[in-house]
């Protein structure tokens, strides 16, 4: 229901506009948004609760999917607002949680979904519906650390690519990744908190007992901006150069 709206809100042609302007300038095809659902959080405290409003038990429910925030004096108000909204979806197909990134001044330039019963972001994958036939097929998959990154390398054909919301790789991450795959390989930026990202993703993997990569893009570039800038066969290299 909510990346129904979000989706009709990025869409609109006026509300959306400025939206879709932004993930023009990043880069992203129409088809590519159309495709990966993402959606536009409008700048309202309710735009969300408001068109649940009549909604039986709606408050109740919107709370516990974290799609809205409880007040102390009572009621309720959007948890994402002036953001452009990333469907989190499993397996199964299932929408199970959203990644934000403000699209105003906010402080907190990214904001995932709070755990819920459906979503526990050290057991989810952002891409992995997506990716999963790429990844079985090719034996590796590749993780990178943005829902940018992810959408970007499957705009130029690489499609065994996920993300891992803004965390580090866990246990739980690898436990899923080894049922597609036999390698991972962890795509960082090369500065100092990449480093640190891929020490603590290396215990895991041994731990997991899986074939682990390091690959990090020069000049401390993202996935995104390097695919723009150097191409597929570019960041390709990357992947076939990492280190085991």
């Amino acid at each position: 229901w909510a990346i129904k709206i979000w989706v009709e809100n990025l869409w609109h042609p006026e509300m959306g506009s400025a939206v879709r302007k932004y993930i023009k300038d990043r880069g992203i095809s129409e088809e590519l948004a159309r495709k990966w659902q993402l959606g536009f959080a409008a700048d309202a405290w309710d735009d969300l609760t408001g068109k649940a409003a009549h909604k039986t038990d709606a408050t109740k429910y919107m709370i516990q999917a974290g799609l809205a925030v409880e007040r102390e004096q009572g009621g309720c108000y959007d948890k994402f607002r002036n953001r452009l909204m990333f469907p989190i979806i499993d397996v199964t197909g299932r929408v199970v949680g959203f990644g934000g990134r403000t699209l105003g001044d906010d402080p907190a330039k990214y904001m995932n979904s709070p755990a819920t019963v459906l979503f526990d972001k050290s057991h989810s994958l952002y891409g992995l519906d997506q990716s999963r036939e790429a990844i079985s097929q090719s034996g590796t998959v590749v993780v990178v650390e943005g829902y940018t990154d992810v959408i970007m390398a499957h705009q130029f054909g690489i499609e065994n690519v996920v993300a891992a919301l803004g965390t580090s790789l866990t246990s739980g991450h690898a436990r899923i990744l080894r049922r597609y795959a036999k390698r991972i390989v962890l795509v960082f930026d090369s500065d100092v908190a990449g480093k640190a990202a891929a020490n603590r993703a290396l215990e895991v993997c041994l731990d997991q007992k899986i074939d682990v990569q390091l690959a990090f893009v020069p000049e401390g570039k993202d996935p995104c901006d390097y695919l723009i800038e150097a191409g597929p066969e570019a960041f390709r290299n990357v992947i076939d150069a990492a280190e085991d």
